[in-house]
């Protein structure tokens, strides 16, 4: 199969309360590895079996909540591109330099009509366990603490205007549509675990979930 445009999903930073708390609840109970620190305070993890840097960085603040999630795209051409296509449908963007996030390339933010900011980058320093690229081990020592998950999957976000970020998605970033909510118990096909980290921001743990493909019409 061809990839092309939005890869997948690439890190989301979130915001603490308690830095440590969070620091500790992250990477112990959790089970993810923490990969560096920076000059503003934030504190970087990955999921023990993902190859870039970072999925999940924790900056401190007086409350709770996500600053932005952000999507990994083929290369610097087609962030290019996108912005383009961004700019042309009317959504402002506002360019992040290199560097401003650890092993991370200039990103690319724009603010959703729900009013959620995603970001999208090109390049991102890979950072895998050793041996993860030469005949990997099913489970490494990385993944002997905490629920320990595989990768950082997708993010859940609420909102006004949903029909309109559908829009954007789909007919500016190349997104198409593999299920939508119909009922208040919320359906799934994924076995889910919700709980919240020490400052109340939710997360989800889940196994199973969803196989879909372009051809697929959506499920309900």
């Amino acid at each position: 199969m061809a990839m092309t445009g939005v890869l997948r999903p690439g890190h989301a930073q979130i915001r603490v309360v308690e830095l440590d708390s969070a620091v500790n609840f992250y990477r112990d109970v959790l089970g993810l590895v923490e990969t560096g620190r920076d000059s503003a305070g934030r504190v970087y993890f990955k999921a023990w079996d993902e190859r870039d840097h970072n999925s999940v960085v924790l900056r401190q603040a007086d409350g709770p909540g996500i600053d932005h999630f952000a999507f990994k795209v083929r290369d610097p051409e087609t962030l290019d591109r996108l912005e383009r296509d961004l700019r042309d449908w009317g959504t402002p963007c506002e360019h992040v330099p290199e560097g401003e996030m650890l092993s991370t390339g200039r990103r690319l933010r724009f603010e959703t009509p729900s009013g959620h900011l995603i970001e999208l980058y090109a390049e991102k320093e890979a950072a895998p366990y050793p041996g993860q690229l030469q005949n990997p081990r099913p489970w490494t020592d990385a993944a002997e603490h905490g629920i320990a998950p595989i990768r950082m999957d997708h993010c859940l976000l609420y909102g006004p205007h949903v029909n309109e970020d559908l829009t954007l998605f789909t007919e500016v970033l190349g997104f198409y549509l593999t299920e939508y909510v119909t009922l208040p118990d919320g359906i799934t096909r994924g076995m889910t675990i919700y709980g919240f980290d020490p400052s109340g921001n939710r997360f989800e743990t889940f196994c199973g979930g969803l196989q879909s493909y372009p051809d697929q019409a959506p499920i309900a």
